[in-house]
């Protein structure tokens, strides 16, 4: 098996200084492993079923990250369909509601958890309430709530670049057979993300 991780830079630390979305990393992270222009989510899990592999998208701290996992003889039908993940993506605003809800509950549900309140509270005397360490990566009611579908377009239009990209490959596969089977990563917009500095 070969496993590799592509981690774009940004994610939860890009709206440090827009706290009113804090979320849409994670929202936009959810919206990646949704459909595509040539596959609904559906048949996209039927075509990694088949060839025993995965491939998820997500959000963390400072990036949007590409998780992949094949069969060493299914690597380049896998990478096809990272490609369709990451340069097709099709942005359905049933889906985005669907997303929005399901985090709207989950929202609800935690205010009833003591260790989720606690940890809340916890972040925000440790960092203050204004600082984007204090808040949630998946964000708030209030925030995930006010979401629109255009923002989570204006994330992939404004923030998937080549640049800073970080690589990391696992598995029974040299170095010089790879690196071209990911020039693809190429094709992303050159542009520098700069994030913001954060104490």
């Amino acid at each position: 098996t070969v496993t590799i991780t592509i981690t774009i830079p940004g994610g939860h630390l890009l709206q440090a200084n827009d706290t009113a979305k804090v979320g849409l990393a994670s929202m936009f992270g959810s919206m990646m492993n949704e459909d595509t222009k040539n596959y609904s989510a559906e048949q996209m899990a039927v075509e990694l079923q088949k060839l025993g592999s995965n491939v998820s998208v997500g959000s963390s701290f400072d990036g949007i990250t590409f998780n992949v996992q094949t069969l060493r003889k299914n690597l380049d039908k896998t990478l096809a369909l990272v490609q369709e993940r990451m340069f097709n993506p099709k942005f359905t605003e049933a889906n985005f509601s669907r997303i929005q809800k399901q985090r709207l509950q989950g929202f609800k549900q935690a205010k009833a958890d003591p260790a989720a309140v606690a940890d809340a509270v916890f972040a925000k005397i440790n960092y203050g309430p204004n600082s984007i360490l204090s808040m949630s990566e998946d964000g708030t009611e209030n925030t995930i709530g006010n979401l629109k579908l255009q923002d989570v377009e204006n994330y992939y239009n404004s923030n998937m670049t080549s640049k800073g990209v970080k690589v990391v490959i696992v598995g029974d596969v040299k170095q010089e057979e790879i690196l071209p089977k990911l020039a693809f990563l190429n094709k992303l917009p050159n542009k520098k993300i700069d994030l913001p500095k954060v104490n």
